[in-house]
Order: structure tokens, then C-alpha cells, then sequence
């Protein structure tokens, strides 16, 4: 495959023509071995360079490197593994920025056979050979989709005469720049000259008269700042892939709206209003270019940290919701977080706009977003940290438990008992972050044959475990929407008392009713479990009230002539089939549940610093009463009970027994139809046919 992107130097030494440049043998500064570059072919020529354009900075060569040292003032941060949040550049922070990345990399460029700069355009910092690679650059992929749309798009600028500049922005850009695996992303593509819906539809003629393909649909999507879309996009479908077109844009805020004013902007103004530097830079498809317009998203990167182009306080003040985004990208790229930025999350003005000005639709897309990844734990964590976690799961009009519930210590009882009735927001949190860590710890052992890939969980399924973990504080309580503070949007059919995880998830966060539904339903689930857990003597023997089932010897011949076997086939597979198709996940519930709560030692800030999730010391005996009930549902291939189907459907049932008259009784004959499949494997549908005719026959028949 084709590589046509260059990225970081990484710690590869620079060339001897480098370190005589900066007088030293010593490994080049970071932002030279941090520089990014893009690799295309000189018209003509056969040498494959590299380029980048830094806050709009024309520089090349030594000579350049010594005025743009002099002007940034001071040199790079230091390098090393990241011990603490790096300060940030006083102001001008941009230009000085922009200035000492320029200067590095005009330093480790001397020497080095370059192209002209002229034929570039302004903000190129150089030009680098490429053949044989130089400075330690690793070049990254184009997919063949990639530079065949790339291509599709520059002849469409070429050929209809346009006086337009086309650049992907955003993550694209990030995730290549960072390397490894990409996810799947739309591809964002900026335009500078026009709107987004108008270049659209010149693609689309442009496509239909070169290639002959019919006329792609392109669906635009209209302003609609309540749902933070501040600017009109057209999205289409090209070769696969998505494409969102939209023009470059500069915007500015009121004090009491996060919806800014919108105007056309330039490259600048675009990058310098984005969430965060690393999602500000830009691959300019006309050029072939890595611009970065706010002259730190480069060296952001490459020093693993999460900021904003703007001075954090007031960007957050200007739009709240960028608070989660820079939880959400700091646990799911493992960066650190500037110091800045944790301040200003921190700021109790910024907690006030955050609970004033955000829709809480946006909230649970950036909170679903950390809830799906990897990385749930230190983005749970970061959110207690900063002081966020009471803002998105709002508990204002949660009441007492139903049942009482006494004051309890959050680090020595299990899940469910933790909080009462003058529980504070803090020890929901810390009691929401300790069942999460349980899980995390649990889904990362052995536990259900995990290792051995026998049980893992689907990435729905994880969700739906996360969230089930993060409410279990809240189960045994209601809410009543009536009582004031709480949501500002509650449904007229919900004024009743309702369950707290219903409340909390479904009105305050704005979940589906369905994903809600399947919460809900597993928390409920999770109680048979407990009850069959406590069933479990410590020495693995089965019991059913005051009556042996079975030995929970696995060695044990399967036969349903042995005393209690079928009793214990029935009472497994009716809790796993009343739990449903996520029985696994209300098992993990109920386990965490009955534990104390789990440990998440890790310094949430700290990227580098993954969180080492534990069970809580004494977890041993419940976990391993747990796996005695997973091993018995197992042994008895019970994993799929849920979906079994009563073999004698119900025409079927009428033909056995005639006078069977319409109406309930036909569903009871069929849950008890089922009950006796549970309880007797293998039976055929005559040998169902005959027990139906035994047991209700005298009647019906």
C-alpha cells in the first residue's frame, strides 16, 4: 500500500549536518523530533519530500532557525516521560509556539537537500528529502480509497476553475498523525471559498460526467445550534466512504449561550476556534500539507497532552460541553491534561455554564462516547476529578432508599447498601467509580472464561455492564421529577415516581428508552443471580431451600435420573432465561453488587499513568460463589435458555387437545412447556406432544 504520509521523528537521531547545526551530538529537542510532515511527489521530479506548515510560519534552513528561536524567546520543554502537565506558553502562546517548532525543525532540516519553498505555499517550513528517509521520519499510510478521493478532489478544484483550497480537518488528521489502527471516522472536509452543500453538488456533476455513476444523494444537515450544529454540512457517500463538506469559520459567543455567532473565517480563525490543539490541524488536499494553524497541535501530540487553542476558562465558559471532550480524548489517547485546562474544568463558573447552557442530549453523546471505550475508568475518573461526574449523572430528585438503608462506610460494603439517605454527590461518585473499577477488574481476570475468550462480552454488551455498574448505587431508589431542581425537560407520562437509574439515565441524561429498558432489566435480573450465589455452599454444593439439587462437582455424569438435577437445570435455565439475551452482564451486576467496592489506583491526569483496577481485599469467596453458578449454567449448556422455544407451538397444542378453549390457559400450557424442556434435555416434539397430553389431556382432549 502505497505510504504517503510522514509523521514524527520519535527519539531517531538528527543527521550529522543537524547536530553541527545546533553544535551538539545530543538528540535533537522535541519539537524537531516531534515535527509532523506529508510526503508527496514533486511534479517531475521523482523525490519524495515532506512538508508542514506551523501557525503560518515561512521558514527554511539555519538561518531561519536562529530569528525564530530569538523570537519565541525561550526554547522547547524539556523532553522525558511526562511527570506533570508542561506549562503553558505565556502569550503570544501561539506565535511563541509556532516560532520554536519552526526553529526546530528549520534546524534539523539544514543540511538536507530541499526543494524550493517558493513553490510552496506561504507557512511551508521546509522541505525534507525523503529518498533515502532523513531525521528518523516514519512515513504513515493513504489507504488507496484515501488518494483516490484526495484525487478525485483536487481534478474537481482543477477542472471546474475553482478558486477553493480543500483541507480535512479534525480527527482524521489527529488519528494519522498519531499512527496505529484507525478508526472507523468520516472524513471532514473544509472549504474556504464557498459553502459545503455547493461544492457537493459540483462533485456530484463532476462525477456523473467523468465516471458515468449516477448522482450521489447528499443529505444536508442544517444548522440547528440547540444540537450544536452551528454550521450547515452536506454529507455524502463517496467510494465507500463518508464525506461531511462544510466551510471554514470563525465564531463568537455571548456570555449566558454556548450557540456562538457564526461567520465565514479563514484557516486561522478556524483552527484557533476549535475544541482542542490537536483536533485544529489540517491536511491540505490541494498542497499536500500538514497545516497547523494554532502552532502547538503538532507538538501536542507528539508530547501526548490535551489542550485548547484559546485560554481554557474562557473557551469553556464559551461552550461547557469541550470540558467533556477533553475528558473524553485524554482517557481515550492516554494524554495528559494541561494545567490549565483541569483548572478551568474545575472552575465552579464553568460547572454553572456547563449545567445552564449544554442540552443534555449533547452531554450523553460525549458521555456514551467515554462510557463505549476502552478507557471508561479514567474517563469516569477524570469526570469525578474535575468535578464533573455530579453535573452529568444529576441526582437532585433522587430519594431515600425504599427499603431504609442505614449510613454506610463507601470502602468496605458492597455497591447497593453504600449510600443513605443523606448520601452527598461526592460518595455517589466515588461509589459509581468504585463498581466500575470492580467490573474493569473482573472483565480483565479469568472470571466466566474470559482469558480463554469462552464468554467475553460484545462492546454492547460492555456498555450496557458499565452503565448497570455506574447506577448500582442508585437501585432501591425513586425519584420524583416533581420536587424541584433536577431536569428541564420531563416527560408529562414519567410525573409519577419512577426508579432513580430509570430518572437519572432516561430524563436527566437523555438515553434511548430502549438501551434505559435493558438497564433497568439487567439490575433487576441481578437479583435471582444473588439469590442463587447465596445458594452456594463453600464447599460447592448446590442447595434449593433445605433440599440437596446437586453436587457442583463438574465430574458428575449428566443424567437426569440423578436426585436434584432436574431441579437444578430448571432454577438455572428460568434465571437465565428471565434475564434474557444479557444474562451474562446480570450476573456481573449481581457479583458486583455483593462486592465491596473496587480500587482505582492511577493519577487520572497523568496520560502515561494507565488506572490498575483491583477487587477490594475479601473479594475472593464471593467471586468464587459467582463462578460456581457461571460453571453450573455452563455444565449444563444453559448459555442460550433465554432463546429457547416451546417445541409444540400452539396449533400444534390444539390439535393434542381439541377443547382447549382460547385465552390464557395456551400461554400458561407454553411456559410450562418450556419449564419441562428446561428440566428434561432432549426431548423431541412427540415427547412433548405426549407430556401435554398426560398433564392436561383428562380436561382438553
Amino acid at each position: 500500500m502505497p505510504r504517503t504520509l510522514g509523521a514524527f521523528c520519535g527519539n531517531n537521531p538528527l543527521p550529522a549536518a543537524a547536530r553541527r547545526s545546533v553544535g551538539t551530538d545530543a538528540t535533537p529537542p522535541p519539537a524537531a523530533r516531534g515535527a509532523a510532515a506529508t510526503t508527496s511527489r514533486l511534479a517531475g521530479s521523482g523525490v519524495s519530500v515532506a512538508k508542514l506548515v506551523v501557525g503560518g510560519t515561512t521558514t527554511t534552513g539555519a538561518s531561519a532557525a536562529a530569528a525564530a528561536t530569538a523570537s519565541a524567546g525561550s526554547p522547547p520543554p524539556s523532553d522525558g516521560p511526562l511527570a506533570g502537565t508542561p506549562p503553558r506558553s505565556s502569550s503570544p502562546g501561539a506565535a511563541s509556539a509556532a516560532a520554536a517548532a519552526a526553529a526546530s525543525l528549520a534546524v534539523a532540516m539544514d543540511g538536507v537537500a530541499t526543494a524550493d519553498p517558493a513553490s510552496y505555499p506561504p507557512g511551508t517550513v521546509g522541505l525534507l528529502k525523503m529518498d533515502p528517509p532523513s531525521c528518523g521520519f516514519v512515513p504513515l499510510e493513504l489507504t488507496e480509497l484515501e488518494q483516490e478521493l484526495f484525487s478525485k478532489l483536487q481534478r474537481v478544484v482543477a477542472e471546474k476553475k475553482l478558486d477553493t483550497t480543500l483541507r480535512v480537518a479534525g480527527g482524521w488528521v489527529r488519528d494519522k498523525l498519531i499512527g496505529g489502527p484507525m478508526p472507523e471516522v468520516d472524513i471532514d472536509i473544509a472549504v474556504d471559498s464557498m459553502l459545503g452543500a455547493s461544492f457537493a453538488e459540483l462533485f456530484n456533476e463532476w462525477l456523473e460526467a467523468e465516471t458515468g455513476e449516477r448522482q450521489h444523494s447528499i443529505g444536508v444537515i442544517h444548522r440547528n445550534p440547540e444540537q450544536s450544529k452551528h454550521l450547515e454540512t452536506a454529507r455524502m457517500k463517496v467510494m465507500g466512504l463518508w464525506i461531511d463538506l462544510v466551510n471554514l469559520r470563525t465564531e463568537t459567543y455571548t456570555h449566558d449561550s454556548r450557540i456562538p455567532n457564526i461567520e465565514l473565517g479563514s484557516p486561522q480563525e478556524d483552527a484557533m476556534r476549535r475544541d482542542l490543539t490537536i483536533n485544529a490541524l489540517f491536511y491540505n488536499i490541494n498542497t499536500g500539507v500538514v497545516e497547523d494553524w494554532t502552532g502547538q497541535g503538532v507538538n501536542d501530540i507528539q508530547r501526548r497532552i490535551v489542550r485548547t487553542p484559546l485560554p481554557p476558562r474562557t473557551t469553556l465558559l464559551d461552550d461547557p460541553l469541550r470540558a467533556l471532550r477533553a475528558v473524553r480524548f485524554a482517557a481515550r489517547l492516554r494524554f495528559s491534561m494541561d494545567g490549565e485546562l483541569i483548572t478551568a474544568c474545575q472552575d465552579t463558573d464553568v460547572h454553572a455554564a456547563f449545567s445552564s447552557k449544554i442540552s443534555r442530549e449533547r452531554v450523553f453523546t460525549e458521555v456514551d462516547a467515554i462510557i463505549r471505550a476502552p478507557s471508561a475508568v479514567r474517563g469516569v475518573g477524570l469526570l469525578s476529578e474535575l468535578g464533573l461526574f455530579p453535573l452529568v449523572f444529576r441526582t437532585d430528585n433522587v430519594g431515600d432508599k425504599v427499603d431504609g438503608g442505614a449510613p454506610a462506610s463507601p470502602t468496605d460494603r458492597p455497591v447497593d447498601d453504600v449510600l443513605s439517605s443523606s448520601s452527598t454527590p461526592a460518595q455517589f461518585s466515588a461509589a459509581s467509580l468504585g463498581a466500575l473499577a470492580s467490573l474493569e477488574a473482573l472483565m480483565s481476570s479469568d472470571f466466566m472464561g474470559w482469558k480463554a475468550g469462552r464468554s467475553a462480552l460484545s462492546p454492547d454488551e460492555s456498555r450496557l455492564a458499565r452503565y448497570a455498574a455506574l447506577t448500582l448505587p442508585l437501585v432501591g431508589r425513586k425519584a420524583s421529577p416533581g420536587k424541584g431542581g433536577g431536569s428541564d425537560r420531563v416527560s408529562k407520562k414519567r410525573s409519577r415516581d419512577m426508579s432513580a437509574t430509570e430518572f437519572v439515565l432516561h430524563e436527566e441524561l437523555r438515553m434511548a428508552s430502549r438501551d434505559v429498558s435493558a438497564v433497568v432489566g439487567v439490575q433487576k435480573a441481578a437479583d435471582a443471580f444473588r439469590e442463587l450465589a447465596t445458594s452456594v455452599s463453600p464447599t460447592g454444593v448446590l442447595f434449593m431451600g433445605d433440599k440437596l439439587a446437586c453436587s457442583i462437582d463438574t465430574t458428575v455424569p449428566s443424567s437426569s435420573s440423578l436426585p436434584g438435577l432436574k431441579e437444578e437445570r430448571l432454577t438455572l435455565g428460568m434465571v437465565v432465561r428471565n434475564a434474557g439475551c444479557h444474562w451474562r452482564v446480570a450476573l456481573l451486576t449481581a457479583l458486583i453488587a455483593d462486592l465491596p467496592l473496587g480500587k482505582a489506583a492511577a493519577n487520572f491526569f497523568d496520560g502515561d499513568d494507565i488506572p490498575a483496577v483491583s477487587l477490594a481485599p475479601g473479594a475472593d469467596a464471593v467471586v468464587a460463589a459467582y463462578e460456581r453458578v457461571s460453571q453450573r449454567i455452563q455444565y449444563h449448556d444453559l448459555g442460550e435458555a433465554w432463546a429457547v422455544k416451546p417445541l409444540v407451538d400452539g396449533r400444534a397444542v390444539a390439535k393434542v387437545l381439541p377443547n382447549l378453549p382460547r385465552g390464557p390457559l395456551v400461554g400458561e400450557i407454553m411456559h410450562q412447556q418450556v419449564r419441562w424442556q428446561l428440566s428434561h434435555p432432549g426431548l423431541t416434539v412427540g415427547s412433548c406432544s405426549e407430556w401435554i397430553l398426560k398433564e392436561y389431556g383428562d380436561r382438553y382432549a
